[in-house]
């Protein structure tokens, strides 16, 4: 669990890190990527509280909460996998690109 928290909060560094970066080489702050991943917590947070109160309103079992758990974390969790490593990366890049093509002229 100690190990978990280490790395969530290792990967909020190197992004506030990849936004300072992008900052630097393009003049502009990546307002999309800052965008979704505070959506991103802003709806894990969300979800958190809701299972916790549909848990306890309609009286879930360890066993049912944990299926919930699981039908809401999967698609959810895929979905955040792709807007990491696809959406965010491609605005970087894009971004670096169109730097690099402002810098030669």
């Amino acid at each position: 669990m100690l190990q978990t928290i280490r790395n969530i909060v290792r990967d909020g560094r190197a992004t506030v890190r990849g936004w300072s970066s992008y900052r630097q080489q393009t003049g502009k702050w990546p307002w999309f990527s800052i965008a979704i991943h505070t959506l991103n917590w802003v709806l894990m947070i969300f979800g958190i509280v809701a299972l916790v109160w549909c848990a306890g309103e309609y009286h879930l079992s360890q066993w049912q909460f944990a299926g919930a758990c699981i039908m809401v974390a999967l698609p959810y969790g895929i979905l955040w996998w792709w807007v990491k490593d696809k959406v965010k990366l491609n605005q970087v890049r894009s971004g670096r690109r169109l730097a690099r093509g402002r810098a030669v002229r």
